[in-house]
C-alpha cells in the first residue's frame, strides 16, 4: 500500500535535493528509505485526460448522407442504408448510416 506524505515533507525533500544532498542523506534526515526519498523529490502528480468519443464519420460525409437522403425522398425512391453506402462508396456499417438519417 502506498503511503502519502505531506506537502511540507515533499517541499523539504526537494530543497535538500537542490542543496546538493544525495537521496540516502535525505532519507536519513527525514527518516525514510532511499527509494522513498527519491520518489518524494521526483514526484509529479498526473491528471488523466478524459477520452472523447471517436467520431465514426466526419461532417463532410454526414452532410453527403443527408443530401443523398433528401435527393432520394424528393424523387420518390425508397431510402435504404445499403443504397446510400453503395452510392456514396462509404466504408461504414448500415447502423451508422441509419443513426444519421
Amino acid at each position: 500500500m502506498q503511503k502519502m506524505h505531506e506537502e511540507s515533507i515533499r517541499v523539504l525533500a526537494k530543497k535538500l535535493r537542490s542543496g546538493g544532498r544525495m537521496y540516502h542523506e535525505i532519507g536519513d534526515i527525514l527518516g525514510l528509505g532511499t527509494f522513498s526519498a527519491r520518489k518524494l523529490c521526483t514526484y509529479k502528480r498526473l491528471f488523466p485526460k478524459k477520452r472523447e468519443p471517436k467520431l465514426k464519420i466526419n461532417k463532410k460525409i454526414n452532410l453527403a448522407i443527408k443530401k443523398k437522403v433528401m435527393q432520394l425522398t424528393g424523387s420518390g425512391e425508397e431510402v435504404w442504408s445499403a443504397k446510400i453506402i453503395k452510392d456514396l462508396r462509404l466504408n461504414v456499417s448500415p447502423c451508422t448510416v441509419q443513426s444519421i438519417c
